[in-house]
């Protein structure tokens, strides 16, 4: 009886190990920098990955799945400079929470008048 309980015993701590993850997340949030408000649809990547995501309309995101290692970001939307966040290191199991603001790249141009004919 006793030996059973031991192999259960066993048994158990080692199926904890085998579901073990084997990768990190990485998660944040997106805000203008003037405003304060959330940016909707940034694009985040994982420079030298193919991993990624947007943020939702509050201005969050995550990306699942990352290998650990140490990685460079890369937050581009248009209309805001483009801003690189480098040497986010990922942990297996764990979360890094990288949040950022981005600052507005508006560009003014000429003023065009267009006029209508009738005819």
């Amino acid at each position: 009886m006793r030996q059973v309980l031991l192999i259960l015993l066993l048994l158990t701590i080692l199926s904890g190990l085998v579901f073990a993850g084997n990768t990190g997340k990485i998660a944040g949030r997106v805000m203008d920098k003037e405003m304060g408000e959330p940016v909707i649809g940034v694009n985040v990547t994982v420079l030298g990955t193919n991993l990624g995501a947007a943020t939702d309309e509050d201005g969050f995101y995550f990306i699942i799945q990352v290998p650990p290692g140490t990685y460079d970001l890369e937050f581009n939307y248009l209309g805001y400079h483009t801003l690189t966040v480098r040497g986010v290191r990922v942990k297996v199991d764990l979360t890094q929470t990288i949040n950022v603001n981005l600052e507005s790249d508006a560009v003014e141009g000429p003023t065009i008048e267009v006029v209508a004919e009738q005819v």
